[in-house]
């Protein structure tokens, strides 16, 4: 997983990390993908406004957060902890909440909300992704609930409880269909 504290040598290596996620490591494709990618462009503000945020740079976590929405409507907290090679294949209409964890190697597809339950007296909770993990249009995970290594969670899907890693879930509430084998 990923360590909350982030120095600019490693802010630095995160987004190179991420440039390389997206096919190929070659400069020329790195700098097109700072110019058209659109996944690229804002995992790359995610990475600056958390960076920010951690040093209490309010100004600037600011305008990256009103860039992140006017650009892409896409709410993502510079609170959350992500980890190296996310991607989003469709950077639409995302929104993830201030206490969530995301593991590397992570795929969020179009309109997937993840956050907490919102419930009173419970506590604020919010879900902790694993490795690998794949999340389809129109998901929603909330709650203090665990998605494990390499499972998927279908497309419209509530996630509410637990998935166990290399399970594949759908539906509303989401329920397992099926699992792969850990090696």
């Amino acid at each position: 997983m990923v360590r909350n504290r982030v120095s600019f040598g490693q802010l630095m290596g995160q987004i190179r990390s991420d440039a390389k996620a997206e096919r190929g490591n070659a400069w020329r494709k790195i700098l097109k993908k700072l110019l058209l990618s659109n996944s690229f462009k804002l995992i790359l503000n995610y990475r600056l406004g958390h960076y920010f945020h951690k040093r209490g740079n309010r100004l600037l976590c600011e305008w990256l957060k009103h860039r992140q929405v006017k650009r892409y409507a896409c709410q993502i907290s510079y609170k959350a902890i992500i980890g190296k090679n996310i991607l989003f294949p469709h950077p639409i209409g995302i929104v993830i909440g201030d206490g969530v964890t995301i593991g590397d190697n992570v795929k969020i597809w179009q309109q997937v909300t993840i956050g907490s339950h919102g419930k009173k007296g419970e506590g604020l909770q919010y879900p902790v992704i694993g490795d690998d993990v794949r999340i389809f249009t129109g998901a929603v995970v909330i709650g203090g609930v665990h998605l494990g290594q390499a499972c998927t969670v279908g497309a419209l899907s509530l996630v509410n409880r637990d998935v166990s890693s290399g399970a594949t879930v759908i539906g509303i509430p989401a329920k397992p269909v099926s699992s792969k084998k850990q090696e």
